[in-house]
């Protein structure tokens, strides 16, 4: 199939790895060609991967200049995130995305929620600058990122599933397998919509971070 939701995870050293997300906007062939172009300038951009901000500050300027050169309107959201086991830290960068859910020892919150922390759709403006929020990997036990096909889903009378809900869904959830978590988000939206399908593309990705056991 055709879709313009994708996400990558990417594998820096044994300590670190990253995990982009994106939307590009529209369906079809235009959004498939946006995400192979996303795809080609992500191994490009590789040796940024250790830092969000610059690392989507690449993407945005390669996809902005292939755009312009095409003289083509099109865009996409993102977000990035970095795990670095070695530094206990979990840093993120934001291009118009819906942020991701987190559940942890503070409860279960967004995070990249504000204008604050998000920078613009990635191919829109070029130099474009995405801030770095750096989180103690401590507070985190997991992370849920997803794609607005999830939000925007409706129900009868045209109310969005919205974020809340799925909020209550992943607190409600905290015991159940990481895998079952997922599924049951998408079971919920569908019965939330009343549908067997999405009307838009959905991406839902789900990470969890398992403490080691204590050596004897």
């Amino acid at each position: 199939g055709l879709a313009g939701d994708f996400f990558e995870v990417i594998q820096i050293d044994e300590d670190r790895a990253g995990v982009l997300i994106c939307d590009v906007m529209g369906h079809g062939v235009r959004s498939a060609l946006i995400v192979a172009m996303l795809r080609g300038l992500l191994e490009k951009q590789r040796s940024q991967a250790a830092d969000p901000g610059a690392f989507l500050h690449g993407l945005n300027d390669g996809l902005a200049s292939i755009l312009e050169r095409a003289g083509a309107t099109m865009f996409a959201t993102g977000f990035y995130g970095l795990l670095d086991l070695a530094e206990g830290r979990f840093s993120y960068a934001c291009a118009g995305h819906p942020g991701p859910v987190i559940e942890g020892r503070d409860g279960v919150r967004q995070i990249a929620a504000t204008r604050a922390e998000k920078g613009p759709g990635l191919g829109l403006i070029q130099g474009s600058v995405y801030p770095t929020t750096t989180l103690p990997i401590e507070e985190i036990r997991r992370v849920i990122l997803f794609t607005d096909g999830v939000l925007e889903a409706e129900n009868r009378q045209g109310e969005p599933f919205f974020v809340n809900r799925l909020m209550e869904i992943v607190e409600s959830q905290s015991g159940v397998p990481l895998e079952h978590l997922l599924d049951g988000i998408l079971t919920s939206v569908l019965e939330f919509s009343e549908t067997k399908h999405f009307d838009d593309d959905v991406c839902l990705l789900g990470i969890e971070l398992i403490a080691p056991a204590p050596k004897s």
